[in-house]
């Protein structure tokens, strides 16, 4: 849950609010699938997350696009910038924000490449540690 809360805060999202604590559980049960792309969000990740948080699946799917949607149509200078150097995934065309199902899929994809970059840095760390031990 923290790697997706410090995901939304670097773009200026307020985690403390409740339409972002549900994109957190969702981005945490979509993260526990095998193939997150071929996953049903409806009857799947809001339907869960709904029974999790006692709010109806349709109101999870709505608030979180209203949560994506508001934070990239903001006038404040500070979130554009924000949302501008830290989110690289897709945006609608129509409405110039990422669509649930994109921004979560990316926060996913994400996730699981840098957690790949830190098993990778940890077992070169280990074998320079290693031999670093074995040496003396």
């Amino acid at each position: 849950m923290k790697y997706f809360q410090h995901e939304l805060y670097i773009i200026g999202i307020d985690t403390e609010d409740k339409k972002a604590k549900q994109l957190v559980h969702c981005n945490v049960l979509i993260n526990q699938e095998e193939n997150p792309e071929k996953v049903n969000m409806r009857s799947g990740i809001y339907f869960y997350t709904g029974k999790i948080l006692e709010v109806q699946p349709k109101s999870v799917e709505m608030n979180i696009s209203n949560l994506l949607k508001n934070h990239w149509s903001s006038c404040a200078p500070e979130i554009l910038k924000k949302i501008k150097q830290n989110y690289h995934g897709p945006i609608s065309e129509e409405n110039g924000a990422p669509t649930p199902r994109e921004f979560m899929l990316y926060l996913s994809k994400k996730y699981r490449q840098d957690s790949s970059v830190n098993e990778s840095t940890d077992k070169i760390n280990l074998s320079l540690f290693k031999k670093c031990f074995l040496d003396i």
